[in-house]
């Protein structure tokens, strides 16, 4: 299984991305991959079909993904919809809150009391 951790290096305050298999039919070995510099090319029409930067295996895709948006959920960074998400539900809480001081109002005006 692919883990992925992300750590701040102490020399230039970039982000250093780990990743880690746990093998299992290997005596429960860890292994890490190996340093990569990552380099740029320009991309032109004829390198329309060019290598992904990185495959992962089918059996590895889905707890490689989660591992990342754990990763990203514990430095705080949310997805749009997330974000979205969050808004509604705080102004729901807003609106909920509104009726209730309306409606206890009104009923406290009914039985002769205003708050």
């Amino acid at each position: 299984m692919i883990e992925v951790e992300f750590h701040r290096p102490i020399s230039h305050g970039g982000l250093g991305i780990y990743l880690f298999d746990f093998k299992v039919g290997y005596n429960g070995k860890t292994f890490i991959a190996k340093p990569a510099k990552l380099e740029w090319l320009e991309l032109d029409d004829y390198m329309a079909h060019a290598n992904p930067f990185l495959e992962i295996s089918r059996i590895d895709v889905d707890p490689f993904l989660k591992s990342i948006r754990n990763q990203l959920d514990e430095r705080g960074v949310k997805s749009e919809p997330q974000t979205k998400l969050e808004g509604v539900l705080e102004a729901t809480k807003f609106h909920l809150q509104d009726m209730r001081d309306l409606v206890f109002k009104k009923e406290a005006q009914c039985f002769g009391k205003t708050l």
